[in-house]
């Protein structure tokens, strides 16, 4: 009975130390993610300026407006829907009739 007991607690042992190796392994993959996506994956405002110096302005107002709902789907309507204005503005196009008619994340919601 002590040979077993001893053996479950040298068990137990080896598991905790493994337990806390792999939460260090795990924390230190989650700082490589954010390093990764921050090399790799282009940054928004890039992505605009780059159509924008190409001279494809359509394609730089979707990129803006994506960025408009995706905030929408973040929560944030008010503070979104200014940006979207002050960007488009600064590109030269108008905001699109239908998203002007938006008062509230609510109204984006339930249109479908």
């Amino acid at each position: 009975m002590e040979d077993l007991l001893g053996f479950v607690a040298v068990l137990f042992i080896v598991f905790g130390i493994l337990q806390i190796i792999l939460f260090f392994k795990i924390w230190g993959m989650t700082n490589n993610v954010e390093e990764l996506k921050k090399k790799y994956a282009p940054n928004y405002y890039n992505k605009v300026r780059r159509y924008i110096l190409l001279g494809d302005k359509q394609k730089a107002a979707g990129l803006i407006v994506d960025e408009f709902f995706r905030k929408i789907d973040s929560g944030y309507f008010d503070s979104a829907k200014l940006e979207l204005e002050r960007d488009l503005k600064k590109i030269g196009i108008k905001i699109p009739e239908g998203i002007a008619n938006l008062h509230s994340r609510n109204d984006f919601f339930g249109i479908f």
